[in-house]
């Protein structure tokens, strides 16, 4: 006990705002603030979610408790996102408490340190693929004593959610009133082996795991548990005991719901964490991707077509790769620009990934000093547009190739002013691209 918990405070130094539980419900060297568990203020980071974290971890009527949960919050420029583990150990001897505890805090210790573009799901995969390695080399050693645990861990990282599933521990999501559960247990089919695992890390020599990825809302509620709450619980008085506290509180749900499964007569240990998302951050080039690959492709469109709102007025381009038509808003009368890919390109994911990383790039233009010589990009004009397709500001005029092809001659004064205005921009892009790499 002395060592891990020491491991951990180095843990949360090194890291910042890593939060490393201990069995007892103890967290390394941080406090509580509104309802929450931070860093202490001088080593906090500026935090691109709001977030409201609780949890507790009880041996139960168990004589030890064998579970495990931790986070890390956002450090630097939170390019990693937050991550949220929790483990059941399961042993032959009393090591699943061990592996539980090495699991939890190598995925916590490991993931930031991990290079900043990889998917969550390779650097999840990369740190427990090791870990299970060490853990069932540690195993054959030990034989007849064992150590093993399953682990559900969640990444939040900008818009996106990554679960990683390994066992029989949960995650539910609580979404306006509506719960659902993402995780699958792992376990052996009939009812002499309804609490064998089927897989856990430590247990063969080679790990798979389930991932799941999907969209985070502001007010999702993230709940995480061991089979000591969730076995005694449906699914549906979990959702009662959530809806009876709104807006949810973190800490008070994850009491309650412990306390519902030990009232419920629960044998086993009791692990609740939950997370509640009051304010997700800016959309990162992976969330803009991924809703880009899930709308349908756009086809085309004749004068008097309508979509999402607008009408539109003429086919002004065609480059065989793109189309751009000009648009008229029906409610408010303004003109767009609004491109999209031909219909021969629109179902090959590199085309659609490069149009998404061109809509990322001019959405971080809009307020640096290119803006004023960058046409806007405007959001769509519904919620939830029906295709695949970029908004841009209607700028009247014509364009420098249709001058040249009416042979109209510039004077010296304009081809300078042009040329000024190109070179301001991408001065102005290119400081902003530096900036962004040095961060």
């Amino acid at each position: 006990d002395f060592c891990l918990s020491r491991g951990l405070g180095d843990v949360y130094k090194r890291q910042h705002v890593v939060h490393a539980l201990r069995q007892s419900g103890a967290h390394a060297d941080g406090h509580a603030v509104g309802g929450g568990l931070h860093a202490n203020a001088a080593t906090m980071p500026a935090m691109p979610f709001d977030l409201d974290i609780g949890h507790t971890s009880r041996a139960g009527r168990a004589s030890v408790n064998e579970d495990f949960v931790a986070w890390q919050l956002p450090t630097g420029d939170g390019a990693h996102g937050m991550l949220a583990a929790v483990a059941d150990g399961v042993s032959a001897g009393g090591w699943g408490r061990e592996a539980a505890q090495t699991t939890v805090t190598s995925l916590v210790r490991d993931y930031g340190c991990t290079p900043a573009t990889w998917e969550p799901t390779v650097a999840i995969d990369r740190i427990l693929g090791a870990q299970n390695a060490w853990l069932a080399g540690i195993n054959r050693r030990r034989q007849p004593a064992y150590g093993l645990t399953t682990l559900t861990a969640l990444v939040l990282r900008g818009q996106s959610y990554t679960l990683a599933h390994v066992g029989d521990t949960r995650a539910y999501l609580l979404r306006q009133e509506r719960l659902e559960q993402l995780t699958e247990d792992h376990v052996m089919g009939g009812r002499d082996f309804s609490h064998r695992l089927s897989r856990a890390v430590g247990l063969e020599d080679r790990l798979a795991v389930d991932y799941r990825q999907g969209e985070v809302l502001a007010g999702d509620v993230f709940i995480l548990l061991s089979d000591g709450v969730h076995g005694r619980l449906s699914a549906r008085r979990l959702e009662r005991l959530a809806a009876q506290q709104p807006p949810v509180a973190a800490q008070a749900l994850a009491d309650a719901l412990a306390d519902a499964a030990w009232r419920d007569g629960s044998q086993d240990n009791l692990t609740a964490l939950v997370i509640c998302v009051r304010q997700v951050e800016a959309a990162t080039l992976d969330d803009v991707t991924r809703r880009a690959l899930q709308l349908p492709a756009l086809p085309l469109l004749k004068p008097g077509a309508a979509i999402d709102g607008l009408s539109i007025e003429e086919l002004v381009a065609d480059s065989g790769i793109y189309r751009v038509y000009r648009a008229r808003d029906e409610a408010s009368g303004q003109l767009y620009a609004l491109k999209a890919l031909h219909a021969q390109r629109a179902h090959d994911r590199h085309e659609r990934a490069a149009l998404a990383h061109e809509a990322w790039v001019a959405g971080h233009l809009q307020t640096g000093p290119a803006a004023p010589h960058l046409v806007k990009l405007h959001a769509p004009r519904v919620g939830e547009p029906s295709a695949h397709y970029l908004l841009y500001e209607w700028v009247e005029g014509h364009t420098l190739e249709q001058a040249l092809a009416r042979r109209e001659v510039a004077s010296v004064e304009q081809v300078l002013a042009m040329g000024r205005q190109a070179a301001r921009c991408l001065l102005y892009t290119s400081d902003a691209a530096d900036e962004r790499s040095s961060v």
